[in-house]
């Protein structure tokens, strides 16, 4: 199984094209999305670059994009609460293959005083 990580930077607005292209020659059968926070852009990415399943939840952060049957997806947002070290929900999207799974954690950037 071959999997991407892809920081498509501001939700990827208005590049869609270029990012579906990236991505799809990479070949591969999974890819986890960073500032992926708005749903249409990623499903047209999904289309796009032929990837049938796909998530993303607007206004956060993670998102995927799979050519492999998904189980189900969640993020999981009290993780950020629980965590100093966490900036953004992570995301958990168990695959049908078994024993498979994807975890997209982003670690919080420090931020210049």
């Amino acid at each position: 199984m071959r999997l991407l990580t892809y920081n498509i930077r501001e939700g990827g607005i208005g590049r869609a094209d270029v990012i579906a292209e990236v991505i799809d020659a990479a070949r591969p059968d999974v890819v986890a999305l960073q500032e992926a926070r708005n749903p249409a852009v990623v499903e047209r990415i999904a289309q796009i670059a032929g990837f049938p399943y796909w998530g993303s939840r607007g206004l956060h952060s993670t998102g995927f994009l799979s050519r492999v049957p998904v189980i189900a997806h969640e993020l999981i947002l009290n993780a950020v609460e629980q965590s100093a070290q966490l900036s953004r929900a992570p995301l958990l999207a168990p695959l049908g293959e078994p024993r498979a799974k994807v975890e997209n954690e982003q670690p919080r950037q420090p931020v210049a005083e």
